[in-house]
């Protein structure tokens, strides 16, 4: 699995999230999945 198939299924977890969670904005949901690529470049630079 590619890192851009992770990125689509973390996609929709957020927005599943977002349908779930009561009070979640759109702006939430960008800034958790920015967050997130941001860890995922820092723990592959970190680990490798």
């Amino acid at each position: 699995m590619n890192l851009s198939n992770k990125k689509i299924k973390i996609g929709v977890f957020f927005c599943v999230c977002r349908l779930k969670i009561k009070n979640c904005s759109t702006l939430v949901l960008i800034i958790g999945h920015g967050v997130y690529d941001a860890l995922i470049t820092v723990f592959a630079s970190v680990l490798l």
